[in-house]
């Protein structure tokens, strides 16, 4: 870093797309090793940013939501139960 700012590599494209790419990779390793309970709590966090991209429509993400809200509410409901019976 120079003066706060990240250096930018020389290289050019190729570093900067291998540099993506292993991002990409490490999200999708981080996203596999999660419990998979916290599936729908992902879901609802992607879905804010994905809002803001205007890449798909208001009634899709609501919809999207509203199930991903429901399945987190059973999830939670679920996990009390068995730590009330532990």
């Amino acid at each position: 870093m120079m003066n706060g700012k990240p250096e930018i590599p020389k290289t050019g494209r190729p570093e900067l797309k291998n540099r993506t790419r292993e991002f990409a990779l490490r999200i999708v390793r981080l996203y596999s090793s999660l419990p998979k309970t916290t599936e729908a709590q992902v879901l609802l966090y992607w879905l804010e940013p994905l809002a803001a991209t205007g890449i798909t429509g208001p009634a899709k993400l609501a919809d999207l939501r509203q199930e991903a809200e429901q399945l987190v509410s059973i999830f939670v409901a679920s996990v009390k139960t068995v730590k009330k019976r532990e």
